[in-house]
């Protein structure tokens, strides 16, 4: 509820419905009391935005990742930073963004020849890379200009392409510095 109330706050957020938000021991119990038999990937936590829930596999309350999904609803951005959101505010799985950041400055560090726009497009090597990516574009952008600046960033990013036109309006990065700019965003975080 803090969690919650905090973020409303600094974006302005009114939170007039409940989020139910749903416990199990394991990712096998959740999907169970999410209405399916069987869980299908390894993924311990899941909101439902529509419909206002949370649901969590790991014994643990503390899943601030799909607590933010469920306080920003449907953003009708492109998916990286939808989850760079997330990431941003609530951590990686059980994990911090701080956390899950230095581990990817650590990956980047070992991988040169990997590209932003490969990431941007979905071909991270991992989903940690891809989150943090999102979510240190995410920060930036906060860092840029606050709540409003980070709300032009999203309006403008609805397709990778648009991405680029944020990163240069928003963030004063162009297409041709993206990979730097990525990058030194990234290890700016270790």
């Amino acid at each position: 509820a803090a969690f919650a109330d905090s973020v409303a706050t600094q974006f302005g957020l009114v939170l007039d419905e409940p989020i139910e938000y749903y416990v199990a021991p394991t990712v096998s119990e959740m999907a169970r009391i999410s209405g399916l038999d069987y869980s299908w990937d390894p993924n311990d936590g899941r909101a439902y935005v529509e419909n206002r829930q949370v649901f969590v596999g790991t014994g643990r309350e503390d899943y601030l990742h799909e607590l933010a999904h469920a306080l920003f609803g449907p953003l009708g951005t492109v998916h990286i930073l939808d989850e760079g959101l997330a990431t941003y505010l609530g951590g990686f799985g059980t994990r911090t963004f701080e956390e899950a950041a230095a581990d990817t400055a650590a990956r980047l560090r070992t991988r040169p020849e990997l590209r932003f726009d490969d990431v941007l497009r979905g071909t991270a090597p991992d989903f940690e890379t891809y989150y943090v990516t999102g979510a240190v574009l995410v920060k930036a952008a906060l860092a840029q200009g606050g709540p409003d600046a980070l709300r032009r960033f999203l309006t403008l990013a609805r397709t990778p392409d648009r991405v680029y036109e944020g990163l240069s309006e928003v963030l004063g990065v162009s297409a041709s510095e993206a990979d730097s700019y990525w990058r030194q965003l990234v290890f700016f975080q270790e």
